[in-house]
């Protein structure tokens, strides 16, 4: 059943001191679909779970030494809205559990980006009058990424992190329940926090973005040059070739080309690592 986070209730913070022990409590808004009201048991759990919300053992905001011990859920327009309900506190007996026991946070957005655009919707290239490429400027459309956002603390800096910059899925992983193919996923933006205290126990905070394409991340160039290769695959140059000329994907000069039957190559540039396992991926 859908849960949609909807931010937090302003009103529904608090504070207090009980002899140095400071408490704080947050509330949340969560909405979700209609359900049948004997099912409303089940749905506390994927209420709580919602994208968005703080873990237990996170710290509150604005004092890092107060740590989330407990949550409630309360119905408030049975069963379409409900309060999450936070407790933070200082009280070092409560903050013994570690909190890189947290599951990790998952979110997704996308990211609006201006491409190249050389086909229209249906593969047709995109000409002038005279059936050349317009240039100066190249037309473009706007394209988007899906972006995974995954946070999670960590006893220690990973070692991982040092290998897996830029680096694409080798095989189909799951990202928070998203299933995404082979060489669609592409690692990046990897941050890890300064070392955070609970109590006397010590973890950080690791953040990563996973960017999704659905062309992939393999550079598609057009197969030209200046060289062909002739019938016993000797170089040759092209003669009066003053600009790059198509080629056929195997080396001799593309007959007839036109702008609808080049050849793009495909090449791998960046490194492919297995995802599944990594913090947030299955």
């Amino acid at each position: 059943m859908p849960a949609y986070l909807r931010g937090e209730v302003e009103t529904g913070l608090k504070g207090s001191n009980d002899l140095g022990v400071r408490n704080y409590t947050r509330v949340f808004l969560v909405e979700t679909d209609d359900i049948d009201s004997d099912k409303h048991p089940a749905i506390i759990h994927e209420v709580a779970a919602v994208n968005g919300l703080p873990l237990l053992g996170d710290s509150f905001p604005q004092d890092d030494l107060a740590f989330a011990k407990s949550l409630t859920v309360t119905p408030l327009k049975p069963w379409r809205s409900w309060h999450v309900t936070y407790e933070y506190t200082t009280d070092v007996q409560v903050n013994q559990v570690t909190p890189v026991d947290a599951t990790p946070k998952v979110s997704f957005t996308s990211e609006i980006f201006q491409e190249p655009v050389f086909a229209d919707k249906d593969g047709k290239a995109i000409l002038n009058s005279a059936g050349d490429y317009f240039i100066d400027p190249t037309p473009t459309r706007d394209n988007a990424h899906l972006i995974a956002k995954i946070k999670v603390n960590v006893a220690s800096v990973p070692t991982w992190i040092l290998g897996y910059q830029n680096a694409v899925n080798s095989a189909g992983c799951t990202i928070g329940g998203l299933y995404v193919g082979e060489g669609l996923a592409k690692l990046s933006r990897i941050e890890v926090s300064e070392i955070q205290w609970q109590g006397d126990i010590s973890y950080y905070t690791l953040s990563y973005e996973v960017h999704c394409h659905a062309d992939g991340w393999k550079l598609k160039p057009l197969d030209a040059g200046y060289r062909y290769r002739d019938d016993e695959g000797a170089l040759k140059e092209i003669d009066g070739a003053t600009t790059a000329v198509p080629l056929n994907g195997e080396g001799a000069v593309l007959e007839d080309p036109t702008p609808d039957n080049g050849i793009f190559g495909e090449f791998d540039v960046y490194p492919t690592l297995a995802f599944s396992g990594l913090p947030g991926i299955s």
